[in-house]
């Protein structure tokens, strides 16, 4: 087990909804694939710990409380410059997809996604992949 952790992927996740970064985190572990190794319900909070922990991919909310996700964005990548930010968000509106590519977000998935096509998405923004 120990070979497993040291090779997953290192996860933040960033949503105002304790129970959904929960299951999220819950899911993602079961994988063995993925690491999470911070939680963040706002943007302020998820800057401080991503600069902490240094997470290889950010999953980000649009919908924080004072700041959009997209506009968080900046402040993400600045923390953690190697960071891949995939949006992660149940807004289909197709402004807030093209704000969160141009502010630097590796891709955009609806929170209802599957478990194996987030987990791919992941693995292709990794992998340089939108």
């Amino acid at each position: 087990m120990t070979g497993n952790v040291a090779a997953s992927v290192r996860v933040m996740v960033v949503d105002d909804h304790t129970l959904f970064r929960r299951g999220l985190k819950a899911l993602l572990e079961a994988d063995g694939r993925f690491e999470v190794v911070a939680e963040a319900g706002d943007a302020g909070e998820a800057q401080r710990r991503a600069a902490r922990v240094q997470p290889e991919i950010i999953l980000l909310d649009n919908h924080l409380p004072g700041v959009r996700g997209v506009d968080a964005l900046p402040g993400l990548l600045e923390a953690v410059p190697g960071a891949r930010v995939l949006m992660l968000t149940v807004s289909e509106d197709e402004s807030d997809l093209a704000a969160a590519l141009r502010a630097g977000a590796c891709g955009y998935l609806l929170k209802t996604v599957d478990h194996e096509a987030l987990a791919s998405a992941i693995l292709g923004c990794l992998q340089g992949r939108s």
